[in-house]
C-alpha cells in the first residue's frame, strides 16, 4: 500500500509541476466546436479523454481542501440532474446535462491543485492552450471566411464555433496569461494575445465580443489610477451585472437607447432577435416556475420556445439557470457568486486579483446576451477568483519559488 501511495504521490506530483498537463486538461475539457460537431470520431476520442482525464484529476484531488465553493457547484449539478431526470425521464438528456456538469467540475479541480502544487504551471498552461485555439480559430476564420462550417442555422462557425464560444476562450487566457506574465520579464506575447482576440472579434464583427474586450481594457487601464482602483470591486461587477439583467432582459430599457443602437451600433431594437427569445424563455419559466424543466434536448427546447432553432439557447444565463431548475438553482448561483465576491475584494489590492475582476466583468457583460455551451471557462475564471487568498499565499514548489517572484510584489501595498 505504501508503495502505491508513493507511485500516486510521485506521478501526481509529475502532472501537476508541468504546464502541459494544464495545458492538455484545458484543450480536452474545452474541445473545439469543430471537433465536437464535425467529427464524430474526435468527438468520441475527446468523450474518452474527458472521462480519463476526470478520473484522474479525481485520484490527484485532495478533498481535505474542499471549499464552499465546491460544495455549492455540486449542489447545482445535482439539482441540475434531479431537474433533467423529473422532467425527461431516463433520456439521453442526463448525458447531456452529465457533459455539461464534469467538465465544469474538472476545471475546478484543476485549479485548486494546480494553485496549491505549482501555481505558476498553471498560468501558463491555461494560458498557452487559450493562445493556441485563440491563434487556430483566427487561421480558420482568414482563410474560410464564409465559415469553416455552417451550423443547422445556416451561421458561420470556425474552429471554436460560433463567435460567443471563442469570447469564453479568449477571457480565460486573459485572466490566466495576465497572471503568467507576473512570473517573468517577457510580457509582450500577453499584449499580442489580447490584441488578436480583439482582431477576431472585428474579422466576423461579433459586437457582443468587441464591446466586452474595449470594456476589459478600458478597464484594466483605469484600474492603476487610485480613484478605480477602489470602486473595482467582484460586488460592484454583480450590482453592475445585475443592472444589466434588468435593463435588457426584463425592463427593456435599452429602447430608450434607439439612436445608439440603431444608428451607432447598426442593430435592430429587438438586438437580434434577442428580445423575441427573452420573451419566449419568461413565458416559459412562469409555466414551470418552481422545478425549470431540466436539461432539453433540442427538439424539446424548440417546442418550448418557437423558432429556437435560431437561436439554439435562452441568450442570457440566469434565465437559463431559471429554464434549468428554477429559483434554487439561481439561489445556489448567487450564492457562489457572493462567496467567490467575498474573498476576491478582500485581495483586490493585488493588480492580478483585480484583473480577474475585470476578466469576470468581461464574462457577465457576455452572459447577459448570450450563453453558448461554453460556461466551462466562466467557471473556471470563477474558481480562480474564489481562490484569491491561495494565490497570493500558496507555497510553490522549491524550483519555481526560487525562480518566481510573488504575485503580491504588484499589489500596490508593496509599491
Amino acid at each position: 500500500m505504501k508503495g502505491n501511495r508513493g507511485i500516486r504521490s510521485r506521478i501526481r506530483e509529475a502532472c501537476l509541476n508541468t504546464p502541459l498537463f494544464y495545458f492538455l486538461v484545458f484543450l480536452v475539457f474545452l474541445e473545439p466546436s469543430f471537433l465536437k460537431t464535425q467529427t464524430v470520431l474526435w468527438d468520441n476520442l475527446f468523450d474518452l479523454g474527458n472521462l480519463v482525464l476526470f478520473a484522474v484529476l479525481l485520484i490527484f484531488y485532495d478533498w481535505k481542501k474542499l471549499s464552499g465553493f465546491d460544495v455549492c457547484l455540486a449542489l447545482m449539478g445535482l439539482l441540475l440532474m434531479e431537474s433533467t431526470v423529473w422532467h425527461t425521464g431516463i433520456s439521453s438528456n442526463i448525458w447531456k446535462a452529465a457533459k455539461y456538469l464534469w467538465p465544469a467540475a474538472a476545471m475546478v479541480m484543476m485549479t485548486e491543485e494546480g494553485i496549491w502544487a505549482n501555481k505558476r504551471a498553471l498560468y501558463r498552461g491555461v494560458y498557452v492552450a487559450a493562445f493556441f485555439n485563440i491563434i487556430v480559430n483566427l487561421l480558420t476564420q482568414l482563410l474560410f471566411p464564409d465559415g469553416l462550417y455552417l451550423a443547422q442555422n445556416l451561421e458561420r462557425h470556425y474552429w471554436l464555433g460560433h463567435d460567443s464560444e471563442a469570447l469564453m476562450y479568449m477571457l480565460a487566457g486573459m485572466a490566466f496569461g495576465f497572471l503568467d506574465i507576473q512570473y517573468r520579464n517577457f510580457k509582450k506575447d500577453f499584449p499580442l494575445y489580447c490584441l488578436l482576440c480583439l482582431i477576431s472579434s472585428v474579422i466576423v464583427n461579433y459586437l457582443t465580443s468587441v464591446l466586452a474586450l474595449t470594456a476589459v481594457g478600458i478597464l484594466y487601464f483605469l484600474s492603476r489610477i487610485s480613484f478605480f482602483e477602489k470602486i473595482i470591486s467582484l460586488k460592484n461587477a454583480l450590482l453592475v451585472w445585475a443592472a444589466m439583467f434588468l435593463t435588457l432582459p426584463v425592463l427593456r430599457l435599452h429602447k430608450i437607447m434607439e439612436p445608439v443602437v440603431v444608428n451607432l451600433l447598426h442593430r435592430t431594437m429587438d438586438l437580434s432577435h434577442r428580445t423575441y427569445i427573452w420573451d419566449c424563455a419568461l413565458d416559459a419559466i412562469r409555466k414551470s416556475p418552481l422545478t425549470g424543466y431540466g436539461v432539453l434536448s433540442p427538439q424539446e427546447f424548440y417546442l418550448l420556445i418557437p423558432g429556437a432553432e435560431v437561436f439554439m439557447n435562452c441568450h442570457n444565463y440566469l434565465l437559463e439557470l431559471l429554464m434549468w431548475a428554477g429559483p434554487l438553482m439561481l439561489i445556489l448561483f448567487l450564492i457562489l457568486l457572493f462567496m467567490t465576491a467575498r474573498n476576491t475584494d478582500a485581495c483586490r489590492k493585488d493588480i492580478g486579483i483585480r484583473n480577474t475582476i475585470i476578466v469576470l466583468l468581461g464574462y457577465f457583460f457576455g452572459l447577459t446576451v448570450t450563453t453558448y455551451e461554453m460556461r466551462t471557462a466562466f467557471y473556471l475564471v470563477l474558481a480562480l477568483a474564489f481562490h484569491s487568498h491561495q494565490i497570493l499565499e500558496a507555497t510553490e514548489s522549491p524550483k519555481v519559488a526560487a525562480s518566481a517572484p510573488a504575485l503580491s510584489a504588484n499589489s500596490e501595498e508593496t509599491k
